[in-house]
C-alpha cells in the first residue's frame, strides 16, 4: 500500500508509513525508518521510494510479503 501511495504522490503515505513502522517492529534500522519518514514529510516521494527499497532489502521483505 505504501509503495502505491508513494508512486501516486499521495499524502496518505504518511499514515501508511505509520502502519508499516508498526508492522516491521524492530526489524528495520531506526535511521532507515527515520530517513523514510523525513522524505514522506518533505513530499519527496521519489526519495521515499528509494528508501523504501533499501528497507525492503535490509529486512529481506518483498513487495508481496508486505501488507502496508
Amino acid at each position: 500500500r505504501l509503495r502505491h501511495l508513494l508512486k501516486e504522490s499521495d499524502g496518505a503515505a504518511e499514515e501508511a508509513f505509520d502502519d508499516l513502522r508498526k508492522a516491521l517492529g524492530g526489524n528495520a534500522k531506526p535511521e532507515s525508518l527515520n530517513a523514510l519518514a523525513s522524505s514522506i514529510r518533505d513530499f519527496d516521494f521519489d526519495g521515499a521510494l528509494a528508501k523504501l527499497d533499501e528497507i525492503a532489502a535490509e529486512t529481506n521483505i518483498t513487495e508481496g510479503q508486505a501488507t502496508s
